[in-house]
């Protein structure tokens, strides 16, 4: 290899290095939606395509992976088809079987158009494409999508040096992906749990143990007390006290946690009673998990 090659060559590399790693940057950030057109955005000129698109599965009612186009970037000159009615709710498995089959096996999909045979050739003609690079989006459950790359000026062979990099950043979506559908079932079970807490004609509450802060409080407790979420426990829940709670011996705590109400009598002052119902949360070996240092 000469210098000027090897020279091309390391500029290459370094720009799949900064990419990928403001790729991560971007998937990290959190939020409740992931950014895929600020993905293609960098992935798609440090890829020298022509386009750059992503594609996600959803499973219909009757069980039929369906395809559709969530991003693109396009190279200067190059015609969108993120509009195209075509690309969205796509069944796979009819219109573009061996790309299907490829692709759902964990396998990438680089080739000219020249040398297809088969309905996924006029599909990708229609679209001026020379040569395509699909690489699967594979979460540890399923084939959740692919991002694509096309050639559409003239023909173009990849190189593995390139398709280790553009297969880094598949991985990448596949696992900011996972951490969205972590993220997500979590949101739903508390509002769930804070549905059933509400729901409890009792002070149902949980207080950090090194800063006595009440970081949670049912509708119940914030009806009567006198400081809400946000106040010092041992101030809103008990009458007379001047002081935090002395600390709990904590060796044999654990960050595994479960609710257990108890009666605190003479404690807690409701309204037209002499007695009230708190909920603290206990070391137990069951199976509701709660941060560590609450109690």
């Amino acid at each position: 290899m000469n210098i000027s090659q090897q020279k091309g060559l390391n500029e290459q590399t370094s720009l799949f290095l900064y990419t990928i790693n403001k790729v991560a940057e971007k998937l990290l950030a959190g939020g409740e939606e992931i950014p895929w057109q600020q993905v293609t955005d960098l992935v798609g000129p440090a890829s020298s395509s022509s386009r750059c698109y992503i594609f996600l599965n959803q499973v219909d009612g009757d069980g039929r992976i369906l395809s559709s186009q969530v991003a693109e970037w396009c190279a200067e000159g190059i015609p969108s088809e993120l509009d195209n009615p075509l690309l969205q709710s796509m069944d796979l498995a009819r219109m573009a079987p061996r790309h299907f089959q490829i692709l759902s096996s964990g396998a990438i999909v680089c080739e000219h158009v020249t040398d297809i045979q088969g309905p996924e050739r006029e599909i990708l003609e229609a679209q001026q494409i020379c040569s395509v690079l699909l690489i699967p989006i594979t979460t540890t459950k399923e084939f959740a999508g692919f991002i694509g790359f096309d050639a559409c000026v003239s023909p173009r062979q990849w190189t593995d040096n390139e398709i280790q990099y553009l297969k880094t950043a598949a991985k990448l979506l596949a696992h900011a992906l996972e951490r969205h559908h972590a993220d997500r079932m979590r949101r739903e079970e508390m509002k769930r749990f804070n549905a059933v807490m509400d729901a409890l004609d009792a002070v149902v509450f949980a207080a950090d143990m090194e800063t006595d802060e009440l970081v949670f409080l049912n509708r119940y407790g914030r009806k009567i007390m006198k400081e809400g979420q946000g106040g010092s426990h041992w101030r809103s829940l008990h009458d007379h006290q001047k002081s935090p709670c002395p600390p709990a011996p904590t060796s044999s705590c654990s960050t595994t946690m479960v609710i257990r109400l108890e009666p605190i009598y003479g404690n807690i002052t409701i309204p037209g009673t002499t007695a009230g119902t708190s909920a603290t949360t206990r070391p137990s070996g069951g199976p509701t998990a709660a941060p560590s240092g609450w109690r």
